[in-house]
């Protein structure tokens, strides 16, 4: 929801694949952030979000986990 005061906050958006950040994005004009990520091998990604605030306090993190196919 765009009307949310935090998601208004969020300055950055960090990706990790488990502990290795991937994609970090402190460019967020839209609400929306997005990346190719290639070459990712078959078997489960650990994907982790976090999205900070200009001070650079976390205001949310999600874990998800996506299969890979080959």
């Amino acid at each position: 929801d765009g009307t949310d005061p935090e998601i208004a906050q969020v300055a950055k958006i960090d990706f990790f694949n488990g502990t290795d950040l991937i994609f970090s994005d402190n460019q967020i004009v839209t609400g929306v952030a997005e990346f190719k990520y290639l070459n990712i091998p078959a078997g489960n990604l650990n994907l982790k979000v976090v999205a900070y605030n200009a001070a650079g306090t976390a205001l949310a993190e999600d874990n998800l986990l996506v299969p890979v196919r080959a």
